[in-house]
């Protein structure tokens, strides 16, 4: 697989826009961007690339990206979640700055992902008839879009063909939006020979569903660090991610070597007794009373939780992450809100 430069940088909302800005420095994409947004109304030739800008200030409210040219204003409010919702001035402070400005062609564009949660999209529609209502003379139009559809798009202009920046944009979507599954088959399930095809890619899923949770992970907002160790093999070794909000450590999921040859499980989740906020350990122990203490006799060991079987089998990414989040992940941040502690110590340091 030829390495993708863009996989490797910040991919929350803020730094997903200033990308495709940066993205639009180039005509051919820019023209692409400038039609979708616009409904087709305008191109590259209307919009310089300096008329574009993210977290364009309006008072208060910070939209994540603006177009403008004479007698034009787009304003786009961008999700890269598909669980993060609306703000409480998403979007009617936008819609109300965009309707007092004197140009003759006004838009507001939602940009978001194909599954985006049904709840959000019930929401924005409910904000934006209220916002109707009230203002019916605005001349604001809407333009609702996924990201499979800005990536059709560059398909269509054959961007990809054109710019080598245009090709990893797209299969940087294509990798968070559609995504190969991650499926562990009954096969690799229960391995019992090391000398074995099954065996050689159980263990290569292993590693590849601790990827994608962990972009899955930051695309929902929290903070990742990576653990992958080169040598996880060791006694002490792991490959993992530790998950964060508010300088806090939440959640460690991946594959702890020790653990695996101790109970003969290969993925877990963790938070560590003692080390980690206190709130922390007493919701990982409500949510997973099953949970192992490991190791037994350590002085700060790990609270443990399995992660099991039945979750690998279909889309392993998608169903341990819905698993963790209405289990344990959702609301976790305001846990630990305002908490600013020194730096956590890692597993085995």
């Amino acid at each position: 697989m030829r390495p993708n430069v863009l996989r490797y940088l910040p991919n929350d909302e803020k730094a997903v826009a200033t990308l495709l800005r940066a993205l639009c420095v180039l005509k051919p994409i820019r023209e692409v961007v400038v039609r979708l947004f616009t409904d087709k109304e305008f191109g590259a030739d209307k919009v310089e690339f300096e008329g574009l800008t993210t977290e364009f200030h309006i008072g208060e409210a910070i939209p994540d990206m603006c177009l403008q040219a004479d007698r034009l204003c787009v304003i786009a409010e961008i999700k890269v979640s598909d669980r993060r919702g609306l703000t409480p001035n998403q979007p009617e402070t936008y819609l109300l700055w965009l309707a007092r400005q004197p140009v003759d062609h006004k838009f507001f564009v939602l940009l978001v992902p194909p599954q985006y949660a049904e709840q959000h999209r019930q929401e924005y529609e409910r904000r934006k008839a209220a916002f109707r209502a009230r203002e019916p003379d605005a001349g604001v139009r809407f333009v609702e879009i996924n990201w499979l559809d800005l990536r059709s798009a560059f398909n269509e202009a054959d961007l990809s063909e054109a710019s080598v920046y245009a090709r990893d944009f797209r299969a940087l979507l294509e990798e968070w939006y559609i995504p190969v599954p991650v499926k562990f088959t009954p096969r690799e399930l229960g391995v019992t020979d090391m000398f074995s095809r099954d065996a050689a890619k159980a263990v290569c899923d292993l590693f590849d569903f601790i990827n994608k949770i962990a972009l899955k992970l930051e695309r929902e907002g929290f903070n990742i660090e990576r653990a992958f160790q080169k040598r996880w093999w060791d006694p002490e070794g792991e490959y993992g991610i530790y998950i964060s909000c508010e300088n806090q450590y939440v959640l460690w999921l991946g594959v702890w070597t020790a653990f695996w040859r101790d109970h003969g499980r290969p993925l877990c989740i963790a938070v560590q007794k003692g080390k980690w906020h206190p709130a922390i350990i007493r919701r990982f122990k409500n949510a997973f009373p099953d949970h192992l203490t490991y190791p037994p006799n350590d002085s700060h060991p790990y609270l443990t939780k399995c992660i099991e079987q039945h979750l690998l089998g279909a889309d392993a990414v998608r169903d341990v992450a819905d698993w963790l989040q209405e289990a344990y992940l959702d609301g976790i941040c305001a846990v630990v809100g305002g908490k600013q502690p020194n730096r956590m110590s890692r597993r085995g340091r």
